[in-house]
């Protein structure tokens, strides 16, 4: 990811410091790169938007108004768990629907680890 202390960077409150690359970002950057803390990601991809910094925002969002500088690190990506009260998982329709829904998210390009930089 280069030096991002050079460049003018977007930061996340202290709700969003337990995520991985929050965590990551506040080791490697001093505090006086972080020019704006915002709480939500909504709020970070509008400051990035008006030219206040970069954001680390996750690739799920494809914003097409914005320019993805870096790869996603695999140590940076999430997991998203499908779960049901075990009495209603072998009911037919939960069973389709989560099945259905797995094979959605696996094939999402948007949630590709490795998904090319535009």
């Amino acid at each position: 990811m280069g030096e991002l202390s050079a460049h003018r960077l977007i930061g996340a409150t202290q709700s969003f410091q337990r995520l991985p690359v929050f965590a990551w970002l506040a080791k490697q950057v001093p505090d006086d790169a972080i020019v704006v803390r915002a709480a939500d990601l909504d709020t970070m991809a509008a400051l990035a938007r008006e030219g206040v910094g970069l954001a680390l925002l996750p690739s799920d969002q494809h914003l097409p108004d914005l320019q993805r500088l870096f790869p996603v690190e695999p140590r940076f990506t999430g997991e998203l768990w499908l779960l049901t009260h075990p009495d209603l998982r072998h009911v037919a329709r939960i069973k389709a629907f989560m099945e259905f829904l797995a094979e959605r998210l696996r094939n999402d390009p948007r949630l590709a680890d490795s998904s090319p930089i535009p």
